[in-house]
């Protein structure tokens, strides 16, 4: 009832400022107004009312390369117009000499901008630890962990944030001197284990998204050794023109073995980022994601990358930045991407 209670009150806060956005249900409610606070049964993530849910919608490429683009119009335009139900934001961990752990302060208070926008407007945020760089989640988990303890006390009592904890696992293992592969055992689990206490610490029941070795594709070896705890799922990324059936296999072994499912990135290209929309290669997942209620974020929207694996086009002079950052945005400022994904969120 407090996190209801909450997310109202910035809710209606926005309303007399006359910044909420309208929303195109019949009964003008929106996504966490609808669903109230999220948990987890069995593989289904579950709403307040005891109905399996799924959410749908899209991630930003990361809030570092996302300066002031969720604006109020742009959080309008995806929830109300577009029918997002979620909206995933990357915090970069270490790019370079850029990321939350060079700029902690800035980058923890670019996140919360963010997350109080969405909230404002009723909708689902996953705020993710986006370790793209750094493959072994445990090389910044001092810093991860002061993140979460941050994030999770600021917002424990909104009904509205979803914790994902690590990005992709891949790579060397850090704490290893063999130079063997971050596995699940020895790397990711006790990670996991040591974020999801920081967290419950401060959020006894918001739901928290585990990352998975080989870039969150090895949920079949997982879902024999799943985390203790209540409300916590597991994340799943694929490239619809890199990955197929093999991967779908993998994801059906995890299911039948009750492991929870969160896709929370998914693209119609290659795993680059280039080549183009695979139609029918991506109307196959989601179908499948679909016919599983698994829910999903389509990567991605707001960045400066390549255009095929966004849905706007940010490299087109036709359109001005003020344009972009405006919302409301026609067909026209849509890569082939964005028409696509967005017809997918709407159905």
């Amino acid at each position: 009832m407090i996190k209801r209670l909450k997310a109202a009150a910035i809710a209606a806060a926005f309303l007399l400022s006359g910044f909420l956005c309208s929303c195109t249900d019949c009964d003008n409610s929106t996504p966490v107004e609808r669903n109230g606070q999220l948990h987890v049964e069995g593989t289904a993530l579950v709403n307040e009312h005891g109905d399996a849910i799924q959410l749908r919608g899209m991630s930003c490429c990361d809030i570092n390369s996302c300066y002031e683009f969720f604006s109020d119009e742009v959080c309008d335009t995806l929830i109300s117009e577009w029918g997002c139900t979620v909206i995933r934001l990357p915090v970069t961990v270490r790019s370079l000499d850029n990321g939350y752990i060079h700029f902690p302060d800035y980058y923890y208070e670019e996140v919360c901008e963010y997350t109080d926008a969405l909230i404002a407007h009723g909708v689902y945020v996953i705020i993710d630890w986006y370790n793209y760089f750094d493959g072994d989640p445990n090389e910044y988990a001092d810093e991860a962990e002061d993140f979460f303890n941050r994030i999770s006390e600021r917002y424990g009592e909104y009904p509205n944030v979803i914790y994902e904890i690590s990005n992709e696992p891949h790579g060397e293992s850090f704490l290893s001197d063999s130079s063997r592969e971050v596995d699940w055992e020895h790397d990711v689990k006790p990670y996991s284990e040591r974020m999801i206490s920081a967290i419950r610490r401060n959020d006894p029941d918001n739901v928290i998204i585990a990352g998975v070795p080989h870039r969150n594709q090895d949920l079949d070896v997982v879902s024999l050794d799943p985390l203790d705890g209540d409300n916590i799922m597991y994340a799943l990324h694929f490239y619809a023109g890199s990955h197929g059936q093999e991967l779908r296999d993998k994801v059906q072994t995890a299911l039948d073995n009750g492991l929870p499912i969160f896709c929370t990135q998914w693209g119609d290209s290659l795993d680059t980022g280039d080549s183009g929309v695979f139609y029918d290669e991506s109307q196959e997942w989601i179908d499948y994601l679909n016919a599983n209620n698994i829910s999903w974020c389509n990567w991605s929207i707001g960045s400066r990358h390549t255009e095929s694996s966004n849905v706007l086009r940010l490299y087109s002079d036709r359109f001005t930045v003020e344009q972009k950052l405006a919302g409301h945005w026609p067909d026209e400022m849509l890569s082939d991407s964005g028409m696509f994904v967005r017809t997918l969120i709407q159905s």
